[in-house]
């Protein structure tokens, strides 16, 4: 998770360069990393949507996490690429710039995002994580 963090973070810088080569990290990497992404999408899609991501969005719908990695798993690589686009889109749109006037930014101030402490082992004593949104109560 922490290369597609680089990967907005290059995104919000405008490197190009480094959007390419974090992509293709992405893509090469792990599919449980794009899951996690495609599953933080909204439930109700936003109007402009790639093609791949827009194939996948019943599924997305589901919050299933079981569903979503085995579409990522069988999609082909231009429609994994469109869902990564999307999130990393999508992920931009979140956070504040500078020219909204967020004082924080426009200062050269860095952004902090609050997450929860991460689950040890025996939160799972199954062995299964479902793959939800945070702030989902089902």
């Amino acid at each position: 998770m922490s290369v597609a963090a680089e990967l907005i973070a290059a995104r919000l810088a405008g490197c190009a360069a480094c959007q390419k080569k974090l992509s293709g990290l992405v893509m090469r990497g792990d599919k449980l990393v794009l899951a996690a992404l495609a599953a933080s999408l909204p439930h109700n899609p936003p109007q402009e949507l790639r093609e791949g991501t827009k194939v996948m969005y019943p599924a997305l719908r589901t919050r299933s996490g079981f569903m979503i990695f085995g579409l990522i798993h069988a999609m082909p690589r231009r429609h994994r690429a469109d869902v990564l686009a999307d999130a990393v889109e999508y992920w931009v749109s979140k956070i504040p710039s500078a020219e909204a006037g967020t004082s924080d930014r426009a200062a050269g101030h860095g952004m902090s995002i609050e997450l929860p402490a991460p689950a040890g082992p025996e939160a799972f004593p199954d062995g299964v994580v479902e793959i939800r949104r945070m702030g989902s109560t089902s």
